[in-house]
């Protein structure tokens, strides 16, 4: 995943809106690090969902208000 930051970095302008979703088979830090590394490289992190395993209905209300949150910075 950071390999994929990287190329985002180099790739597309900065302060893009982007949300960023991770899963604990990635590891339970994983969120916040691609967070900080799209930050760092100037993009408008909006919001981070973490879940473990399966995806919960109280993940899919997340992931909706995160992506509501992601649609409203897109729109300015």
């Amino acid at each position: 995943m950071m390999y994929f930051a990287e190329l985002l970095s180099k790739k597309i302008k900065v302060n893009k809106p982007v949300l960023v979703v991770s899963n604990y088979g990635w590891g339970e830090v994983t969120g916040e690090r691609l967070s900080a590394k799209l930050s760092e490289a100037g993009f408008n992190v909006v919001d981070v969902v973490e879940f473990r395993g399966a995806v919960r209905d109280s993940d899919v209300a997340k992931l909706r208000e995160s992506v509501s949150k992601l649609i409203d910075a897109i729109k300015g």
